[in-house]
């Protein structure tokens, strides 16, 4: 049944593609878990050609960045990746998303889509903030 799973989250991540919609992390997630399951990297490189036109060499060494982290005082546990801004850690080596290892590669592509969410979020929010003065 895994494997079903992680076939269906594929397919759901295509079809959001091909519909410019962001995919759902939890279907990414789910292509994630250890497993015999083809197109799994050109999916997730997709991803950020698609709809953050990343390309090649765009993907933080996780090691260092969580040493980066550490040393700031923040805990890297869980998705480091996610307190990764490319305009402060500019010195952060960087590997190629066609052959990283293939969890920071999903990872990264997680955070990015979690903080495109909360970006979009904050938007209509400032929207409806707006739009509710002119009523």
């Amino acid at each position: 049944p895994q494997k079903k799973n992680a076939k269906k989250s594929i397919e759901n991540i295509i079809s959001d593609l091909n519909s410019n919609v962001l995919p759902s992390t939890k279907d990414i997630e789910t292509i994630l878990i250890p497993g015999r399951l083809g197109l799994r990297r050109s999916v997730l490189v997709r991803i950020l050609n698609d709809c953050f036109d990343l390309r090649g060499k765009c993907i933080p060494s996780y090691q260092y960045l969580e040493e980066k982290l550490r040393e700031r005082g923040k805990n890297a546990s869980g998705n480091g990746y996610y307190y990764y801004d490319d305009d402060i850690d500019d010195d952060v080596p960087m590997q190629f998303a066609t052959h990283c290892p293939l969890q920071d590669l999903g990872e990264f592509v997680v955070s990015k889509i979690n903080k495109e969410e909360e970006r979009q979020k904050r938007e209509e929010e400032q929207k409806q903030m707006e739009g509710g003065d002119e009523i």
